[in-house]
């Protein structure tokens, strides 16, 4: 009985030479990874695909890396080894979201700190549970009620970055959709980039009136959503995700400056007055947004009925 035990023993837990060699392929095959998330995302993942390419890169690293290990350690090694290398990566790419903290002001906490949750949570996720099924298949152990339940729940993330992103419907005083009305999210290419805006009205026919909102680097849509809405009767209110904003976040690629910002407010213009059929259109500008549109009026004139600053 005890040799066949012995037997056992050694096809499920391996000999410490091999564990050892088993943790230090599975650390170096995951800080490899990161080198490479870190070279292709050096922004992390700025689109629903990204992210999803990072839960299934990072699981299939982690089952990988577990097999290899025969060890639970590599739960803690693997996101920890991806993490590390992921950052040294991509720590030339010249932003505050990427590069060193800054303590200056508290705008540099919040960039180091933002630019780093979704890449890491998605790393850590997607890593750690990896490994576990890894480990455990390397140990031929059954799966337990743990992992299961967290495979679940990343499955549950893996498809709500699935679904689309869509504008709700206008309602009327009785709660029902508005006949006819107008509620899109639409994407345009400004600057040779593709950007995002969000267009709510009554009636299709409305005159248009373009949202600047404030910032550089903030997203207004379910705010001005909310704060426009009875503007809606009137207008067909159009927010906009500004490049490197929101769901126009993959655009802060080839940069923002006050120049390029204020182009992209002309190129939007003149596409909404060429997607609604008319000759001008209406502009609000609020804190940032107000510099935009004073330089957008100034640039193009006869685009715009009217120009409004607020703040």
């Amino acid at each position: 009985m005890t040799n066949i035990m012995g037997r056992i023993g050694s096809r499920t837990q391996p000999a410490a030479p091999r564990r050892w060699i088993g943790l230090g392929l599975g650390t170096l095959g995951t800080a490899v990874g990161g080198v490479a998330a870190g070279l292709l995302q050096p922004l992390g993942p700025t689109t629903a695909a990204g992210a999803l390419a990072l839960l299934a890169g990072g699981l299939a690293l982690g089952l990988v890396a577990g097999a290899l290990a025969h060890s639970r350690w590599m739960l803690l090694l693997a996101p920890l080894s991806f993490i590390v290398a992921f950052e040294a990566a991509r720590s030339g790419a010249g932003l505050l979201t990427t590069g060193p903290l800054r303590l200056g002001s508290a705008y540099g906490p919040l960039a180091y700190l933002l630019g780093r949750f979704v890449p890491w949570t998605l790393a850590g996720i997607s890593l750690t549970l990896g490994a576990g099924w890894g480990v455990r298949a390397a140990l031929r152990r059954p799966a337990g009620r743990g992992p299961v339940i967290a495979s679940a729940l990343t499955a549950l993330l893996a498809g709500a970055l699935l679904l689309p992103a869509s504008s709700p419907a206008l309602r009327n005083a009785a709660g029902a959709p508005i006949q006819g009305s107008v509620s899109e999210l639409v994407s345009v290419e400004l600057g040779g980039q593709q950007q995002w805006i969000q267009v709510r009205g009554a009636r299709a026919n409305l005159p248009v009136l373009l949202y600047l909102s404030g910032g550089p680097g903030q997203s207004d849509l379910a705010f001005s959503r909310v704060l426009f809405e009875p503007l809606t009767e009137d207008f067909l209110v159009v927010g906009w995700d500004q490049r490197g904003t929101g769901k126009s976040y993959a655009a802060i690629d080839t940069g923002i400056t006050l120049d390029r910002a204020v182009q992209d407010t002309i190129e939007l213009a003149r596409t909404l007055t060429q997607r609604y059929s008319q000759q001008k259109i209406y502009l609000l500008g609020e804190s940032w947004g107000s510099i935009l549109g004073v330089l957008a009026v100034q640039r193009a004139p006869e685009l715009f009925h009217a120009y409004i600053g607020s703040g």
